[in-house]
């Protein structure tokens, strides 16, 4: 009888131990990431009017520029302001493939150029997405979305004759993360968009000077057209600490 009333006493002295350890707090959220990565930029297209002008008047006709992709490798670092939203920067470079553009202004051959290269800084806000609560397995992927400001450098080959130039862009991605056994490390995936109006005026210089050349008369050329998308993908590993 005393041995049941002993082991009575135990369970009740050990039960809010017990209960207190199913209680613990929760290990403090890992608010910094670091993603060093390598990605591809593709080949970029620009459309729109040439106008072309000489001593007798002016012409007008459409152009097609594209640029061809590189590989672009970056960094990117994160803060997780809260449980789905922080803020985000990042720098890229990419090295470009040929350069090419192309009129159907009449008997104008198409122009081709060494590609040159482009430099990548961005900022943004970002958004992780809800995880199921019924998924049970031991690694849960994740979504984040981002969007917001960017600076574009595009350095031209120097066998253009142009000079460097910087353009503002919207920058929007989607990406997708799946933790490894590795404490705090991680497998990344992205899709980005940099949506800018590159400067055409260097670009106008050395096709009026190419035109000028096969025409044999001086001939100024002025582009117009809309906002080009620089569109990259990219993978990586993301450290959380």
């Amino acid at each position: 009888m005393r041995r049941r009333i002993a082991v009575a006493l135990a369970a009740a002295l050990a039960l809010p131990v017990v209960a207190s350890a199913q209680d613990i707090a929760p290990p403090p959220q890992q608010r910094f990431t670091i993603s060093p990565f390598l990605g591809y930029a593709f080949t970029y297209h620009q459309k729109g009017t040439v106008r072309f002008t000489d001593p007798k008047g002016t012409s007008v006709a459409d152009y097609v520029r594209d640029v061809g992709g590189g590989v672009m490798p970056g960094i990117s670092v994160e803060y997780q302001a809260t449980h789905r939203f922080g803020f985000s920067a990042a720098g890229a470079y990419s090295r470009r493939g040929e350069e090419s553009l192309s009129t159907d202004f009449v008997e104008v051959a198409p122009l081709f150029s060494p590609g040159g290269s482009l430099w990548f800084a961005r900022a943004a806000v970002t958004l992780d997405l809800y995880e199921s609560d019924d998924d049970v397995r031991m690694f849960k992927p994740t979504a984040q979305v981002s969007v917001g400001p960017a600076l574009v450098r595009e350095v031209p080959a120097v066998e253009t004759g142009r000079l460097a130039s910087n353009s503002f862009a919207v920058h929007a991605a989607v990406a997708a993360e799946l933790p490894l056994p590795w404490k705090g490390f991680s497998f990344r995936g992205a899709f980005e968009d940099y949506m800018t109006y590159l400067p055409s005026a260097e670009v106008a210089i050395q096709l009026g000077t190419d035109v000028s050349q096969q025409l044999g008369q001086a001939y100024g050329a002025e582009l117009s057209g809309g906002a080009t998308h620089l569109y990259v993908v990219r993978a990586g590993l993301s450290y959380h600490f």
